[in-house]
């Protein structure tokens, strides 16, 4: 008799958080900004953009992109391309928070390098 609870709660549903996918490395100051959130439903969302402070700098509403077949899950995008101060930041929405993205020139600078180096040390012989 134990075996049931066990496995009434195997079966239940696993019910998914939010989450929010953006580059984490960072985005230019004049470059659109955009993010995906996967499996927040169907209705848009409220997002916030938090600088480091924790000031709301921008906000807005998600614009549904609609279900994502192979994942089973909703998806919607935010535009958050507004004019703020370079920083740090991490965007909110529906119930979750991002990991920590900057804002800032030059961010892209040292992937020139990094490319070269990783094709150097890993071409055939």
């Amino acid at each position: 008799m134990r075996a049931l609870p066990i496995a009434v709660l195997l079966s239940a549903p696993v019910l998914a958080q939010p989450a929010i996918d953006l580059n984490q490395m960072g985005f230019s100051p004049g470059a659109p900004r955009m993010a995906v959130v996967r499996g927040a439903g169907d209705a848009p969302l409220d997002w916030e953009l938090v600088d480091s402070s924790g000031k709301v700098r921008l906000s807005g509403k998600s614009r549904q992109l609609g279900p994502d077949v192979a994942a089973g899950q909703s998806l919607q995008r935010i535009d958050f391309s507004g004019q703020v101060p370079e920083g740090r930041y991490r965007l909110r929405a529906g119930g979750t928070t991002s990991p920590a993205f900057a804002i800032a020139d030059g961010l892209d600078a040292p992937l020139a390098r990094d490319a070269l180096h990783y094709f150097y040390h890993n071409r055939s012989h």
